[in-house]
């Protein structure tokens, strides 16, 4: 679906695709040279969008939206002005110049997501820290069992070195049936050295993103909700972004 040289003027809920939505699933939708302007006055303009003016549950997925939004009311996002509910969004872009009329108005508005349920926004880090910690225990377990074959693999090269040693044959026989009996499925007494290095590795990166998971962990915890007491206004390229 796509929306050209669209221009939206009014109060509040006020937006291109749709005013109020629950659970449903927005794909593959094009927005250009869209315009949404709203009433100057405070007590009005609110949920403004240049997408979804109000949104609960749901997806919005492979989207692009393009424009400008002039709004003076709460609440207002170029793609969700006022969010309720586990919304997934993925692969959108928002180039969108925006603009506040006033401070007030812009400590909720934003060039992406206006607002977010302040008891949702709690919520869904606590689902994504619990998720977080479920992949740190199924790694750690996969961690596990690296280990335990490392070792095993190990006492397999200790065994190869002292049969290689050996000038005797029985001692040499000894400790080559010892690696036969500690072989697994696809290993070979000519592979199972290289068995080893790629276990050696695995087990490198699975601490790795262990280390990884536990910091996005911290980052979470750290996410503070800033209240913007000033308006400046930066240009990029890709628009006017509000900053404090």
């Amino acid at each position: 679906m796509k929306f050209n040289r669209i221009i939206v003027i009014g109060n509040n809920n006020i937006a291109v695709v749709t005013s109020n939505d629950e659970n449903s699933t927005f794909e593959k939708i094009n927005v250009k040279r869209a315009l949404v302007l709203t009433a100057r006055n405070i007590n009005q303009g609110k949920n403004a969008s240049t997408f979804i003016s109000e949104k609960t549950g749901g997806s919005i997925k492979n989207c692009y939206v393009q424009g400008e939004m002039h709004s003076a009311g709460n609440d207002s996002g170029a793609i969700i002005g006022l969010s309720h509910g586990g919304i997934t969004i993925e692969n959108v872009v928002s180039n969108i110049i925006g603009r506040a009329y006033n401070a007030d108005t812009a400590k909720t508005t934003g060039l992406f997501i206006g607002k977010i349920n302040g008891k949702i926004l709690k919520q869904l880090f606590k689902v994504v820290i619990d998720d977080t910690n479920y992949e740190i225990s199924c790694v750690l377990q996969y961690v596990d069992y690296l280990k335990d074959q490392i070792k095993r693999l190990e006492l397999m090269k200790r065994y190869y070195t002292k049969m290689t040693e050996t000038t005797k044959e029985k001692t040499k026989a000894y400790y080559k049936e010892g690696i036969r009996l500690l072989l697994q499925t696809g290993e070979t007494m000519e592979n199972f050295e290289q068995v080893l290095e790629e276990y050696k590795s695995a087990l490198i990166i699975r601490n790795k993103r262990i280390d990884d998971l536990y910091n996005e962990i911290k980052i979470i915890k750290r996410l503070k909700v800033w209240v913007y007491k000033k308006v400046c206004f930066k240009k990029t390229s890709y628009g006017i972004f509000i900053l404090s």
